[in-house]
């Protein structure tokens, strides 16, 4: 399913994102819809979140744009190495992104959210001075398949409430 929407987006908008290589917010607008309905009608659970590379802004404006750039490229390659083959993570905007599980309950999603922040957080990336990362990490809270209006709106809102001062929160 992502291949062939991600081939039918290459007509109209690419479905990757020129930057970081994840799939592109039009990519994410596309697919969240048919994913969550292919859930619903084949009785899978389907899992999603929101994560935000906390203070981020403060890298681009401590050490540039060009290097913010590079941490965004790097995230999304350790993310990629972190998460598995299945899930589909997509730039939603800046330094915020979405990953949607399909075939995922909630707690299978916790456990890969904790591996996803672990892996990010162990190493510094790389620059002078290396940088650590912290992630906050939103999702609607349902044991159940959200409908698709409710999932796309609230996702971003819980990762946005989520930080409130305090990084490194799921």
């Amino acid at each position: 399913m992502v291949r062939q929407i991600a081939m039918n987006k290459q007509a109209d908008v690419a479905p990757h994102d020129p930057l970081t290589g994840a799939y592109s917010r039009a990519f994410y607008d596309d697919y969240l819809p048919i994913a969550i309905a292919q859930a619903h009608a084949s009785a899978q659970p389907l899992s999603l979140f929101v994560l935000d590379l906390d203070y981020f802004k403060s890298i681009n404006d401590a050490f540039g744009h060009t290097r913010g750039d590079q941490i965004l490229i790097e995230f999304t390659r350790r993310a990629a190495t972190l998460l598995r083959s299945s899930d589909v993570l997509c730039r939603f905007g800046g330094d915020e992104f979405t990953v949607v599980l399909p075939q995922t309950t909630l707690g299978q999603a916790e456990r890969i959210i904790r591996r996803l922040i672990e892996g990010v957080q162990r190493t510094p990336f790389p620059g002078q001075p290396p940088v650590r990362l912290t992630l906050s990490i939103g999702g609607p809270a349902s044991r159940t398949t959200p409908p698709v209006r409710s999932a796309c709106s609230s996702v971003p809102i819980a990762v946005r409430t989520s930080p409130s001062g305090r990084a490194g929160r799921v």
